[in-house]
């Protein structure tokens, strides 16, 4: 899912909007990255474009449910004078969060993963058995299968018209890929244990991790909010950190053994192979191939993103075959 949060406007329209759609007297903005740092007469706050999160209510309404069931190291939002989450102005839509002290987990986040793990099976615990609703387009649970069933279908089409012997190489390697990833789970119901259900962050890289002063850690940023298998959360936060260190498997595998001491049940065989499923084929891989090769017209950049995440991938193939034997000690 992607997500923008700029904000574009002026600040003397950020000061307007705030002051007379949320009743705050501004006394300084500052820009980080793509939003405003807000100082206001009732405390600090964020100041974020919701373009594309229209159901950003919805995603409130979850996180109070996890705050009540106990996981609280996370920003509240602040509602507008109407009491609405979202205020237009001009065709742009905003909302304002909570903004702490906090310190951004460095890229190199090695030292911290015990406690990211531990947090991590905190708020898996605090979001289980929350509803999801009807036809919900934040609900991915269940899906896994289906997915890997259309990448192989889309990924053998292209391999059949792919002439290039270089794009043919990725092609080979990514169908392979896929096929490993789906033969893991074939005996794995498509039909996920209530138990395996969680509100997945979804968005596990360093910029949404934070450290207090207590060094606790935080999470931010649930634009990406997705109710799916824990594992996903799992999987992807071993992609994206691992890679700093090459994947190193001792590291990984405290890591995994953290979370489970911390989350109320240890992962079970199933989904031991759902999360090996998804180290194996990463939607990232897949998005990349489909941004090259269900164009049209696929331009250079495209091509150069999905070679650099083959490389990637491709790195990760002794971590891949490393960390197996420890899968299978667990039932794998």
């Amino acid at each position: 899912m992607r997500v923008k949060a700029d904000v574009h406007i002026s600040p003397e329209e950020v000061t307007r909007i705030i002051e007379t759609r949320y009743g705050l007297k501004v006394h300084s903005l500052t820009k980080v990255r793509a939003v405003y740092k807000a100082k206001t007469s009732h405390g600090v706050y964020g100041f974020k474009n919701a373009e594309e999160l229209p159901d950003l209510p919805f995603i409130i309404s979850c996180l109070n449910c996890i705050r009540k069931n106990g996981f609280r190291r996370m920003p509240s939002f602040l509602p507008s004078i109407e009491g609405d989450w979202l205020v237009d102005d001009h065709g742009e839509t905003y909302f304002m969060e909570e903004w702490h002290d906090l310190t951004e987990v460095p890229p190199d986040s090695y030292p911290y993963w015990i406690k990211i793990a531990g947090t991590l099976a905190e708020f898996h615990e605090a979001s289980r058995g929350i509803p999801h609703g009807d036809h919900n387009e934040r609900e991915y649970l269940g899906r896994r299968h289906q997915y890997l069933r259309k990448m192989l279908e889309k990924l053998r089409n292209w391999r059949q018209s792919c002439r290039d012997h270089r794009q043919a190489a990725l092609l080979d390697f990514a169908l392979t890929r896929a096929k490993l990833a789906y033969h893991l789970i074939q005996d794995v119901p498509e039909r996920v244990m209530p138990e395996h259900a969680v509100w997945c962050h979804g968005g596990l890289q360093h910029r949404n991790i934070m450290i207090d002063r207590k060094r606790q850690i935080w999470l931010i940023d649930f634009e990406t909010l997705t109710y799916m298998e824990r594992v996903a959360d799992l999987a992807q936060f071993v992609q994206y950190h691992g890679y700093a260190y090459n994947w190193p498997p001792s590291a990984i595998w405290r890591f995994l053994s953290a979370y489970e001491k911390r989350a109320s049940k240890p992962l079970d065989p199933d989904e031991w192979k759902m999360f090996f499923s998804y180290l194996l084929f990463p939607k990232r891989l897949g998005s990349r191939f489909q941004r090259y090769y269900g164009k049209r017209s696929p331009d250079q950049k495209d091509w150069e993103k999905c070679t650099n995440t083959v490389t990637k991938e491709f790195l990760k193939e002794t971590f891949l075959q490393q960390i197996r034997p420890m899968l299978e000690r667990r039932g794998f």
